[in-house]
C-alpha cells in the first residue's frame, strides 16, 4: 500500500510541475499580449496622425493646382 501511495504522490507531483510550467508559459503570453496591445494603441495613434497629415497635404496640393495657371506658349 505504501508503494502505491509513493507512486501516486510522484505522479501527482509530476502533474503539478507540468501545470506550473504551463502557468508560467501562459503568464508570459499574457504579458506579451499586454505589450503588443500597448504597441498597437501607439501605432493606431501614429497612423491617425499620418492620415491627417496626408489629408492636409492632399488638400494643399489640390489648392495649389487650382491656383496654378498654366503658362501658354
Amino acid at each position: 500500500m505504501m508503494q502505491h501511495s509513493v507512486s501516486r504522490v510522484a505522479e501527482l507531483q509530476g502533474k503539478v510541475d507540468s501545470m506550473e510550467v504551463m502557468i508560467r508559459h501562459l503568464r508570459q503570453q499574457l504579458n506579451d499580449s499586454e505589450v503588443d496591445k500597448e504597441k498597437l494603441a501607439t501605432l493606431k495613434i501614429k497612423e491617425a496622425s499620418l492620415e491627417t497629415q496626408v489629408k492636409d497635404l492632399l488638400d494643399d496640393l489640390h489648392d495649389a493646382k487650382k491656383s496654378h495657371t498654366p503658362v501658354s506658349n
